[in-house]
């Protein structure tokens, strides 16, 4: 097939697919109308009880009807015929009556279940449902975009990009096909020879030529000598730490420095990427934050060399994740410093303690 015949395919199926993200496009609008749609109902909630109510209560006075009628119309009366008349009134009222105050409560009963099933989404948090809402549609747009890009350079359909990368890495490494950079390319001896090649062997041929290679002698390592002298510099760095004065910690609501402390700054109350956006796990970067330690927290379990991605993910997921290290705490003391003046103030005024 002739590469404008593919080209001329690949525009196709490209065009095709941007008629598709249109609707894609046409669909989260409607989604994103509907879930405000929901969140307006779910607020209008109290308001139906309130009338299902004030409504149940008519149906008990309607009930009540077959009894009140005829004691309204023979109140004065006592006789045989007026009693018989009370009964057929109160027959009749109470056909008439009581089928419909039977449908209305039946009918009632599914308004109110209704209610109740729309109430439960009342708790949610439809602002960070939105937010997330939003940022799925970003981030999958964004990889249509990628797939389509990649689509073009290959020269086939973005549902095929997957399983033609796939194929071709598999070829890459049986040895069929390998990429321009990663191929043997031939050595300047394998090709004749230029004058200024020949002038530049010659040259190096000279300066070899007077060359001697003198034996380097090693030091002699004495490990007696390097433990004494290991031990005298831990000695050292500890008597040299323990003169330092410590850093006193006040309470978590007073003292910037406490990891407990609720800082007002833009880094916490919101997610950890706000304060750490090179985290490359997507779970860390969306988990929310609050304070110093849970940042730390978090940064701690992403950078943690010694777990896998199972691990770390589980610890992400933990509510009582207590898992702290160095590494962890330093970025996210570096993060808090460079976003909040009081953190970094009470940082100052700790320089030198321990």
């Amino acid at each position: 097939m002739a590469d404008n015949d593919i080209d001329r395919e690949v525009e196709e199926m490209l065009s095709l697919e941007h008629s598709e993200d249109t609707r894609v496009t046409a669909l989260q609008s409607q989604v994103s109308m509907l879930m405000e749609q929901v969140q307006k109902l779910s607020q209008q909630t109290a308001q139906v009880r309130s009338s299902i109510l004030t409504i149940q209560e008519e149906v008990q006075e309607l009930q009540k009807l077959p009894e009140q009628v005829p004691q309204m119309l023979w109140s004065d009366s006592n006789t045989r015929l007026s009693n018989k008349n009370r009964d057929d009134v109160a027959r009749v009222v109470l056909d008439l009556s009581c089928k419909s105050c039977e449908t209305i409560n039946e009918e009632i009963s599914k308004i109110d279940q209704f209610v109740e099933q729309i109430s439960r989404w009342e708790s949610c948090d439809w602002k960070q449902l939105i937010t997330e809402q939003e940022e799925f549609c970003a981030q999958a747009q964004h990889d249509d975009q990628c797939m389509r890009e990649l689509a073009s350079m290959l020269k086939v359909a973005s549902t095929q990009v997957v399983n033609t990368v796939k194929n071709n890495l598999a070829k890459w490494v049986e040895g069929d096909v390998m990429p321009s950079f990663q191929r043997e390319q031939p050595m300047d001896l394998d090709r004749p020879a230029t004058p200024a090649a020949l002038n530049f062997r010659s040259a190096i041929q000279h300066v070899r030529e007077g060359e001697t290679i003198r034996p380097t002698e090693l030091m002699r390592f004495n490990l007696a000598e390097a433990e004494q002298a290991a031990r005298m510099q831990g000695a050292h760095d500890r008597a040299t730490t323990a003169k330092q004065p410590r850093v006193d910690v006040g309470p978590p609501q007073e003292d910037p420095l406490h990891l407990f402390h609720p800082c007002t700054c833009n880094i916490f109350r919101t997610k950890a990427q706000a304060a750490l956006p090179s985290l490359r796990s997507d779970l860390a970067r969306s988990k929310p934050v609050n304070n110093m330690f849970e940042l730390a927290n978090v940064a701690s379990i992403v950078l943690d060399p010694f777990w896998g991605d199972r691990r770390k993910e589980e610890e992400l997921l933990a509510k009582d994740s207590m898992h702290l290290t160095v590494l962890g705490l330093a970025h996210a003391i570096a993060a808090h410093r460079s976003s909040c003046y009081a953190f970094s103030s009470a940082l100052k005024e700790a320089q030198g303690k321990r």
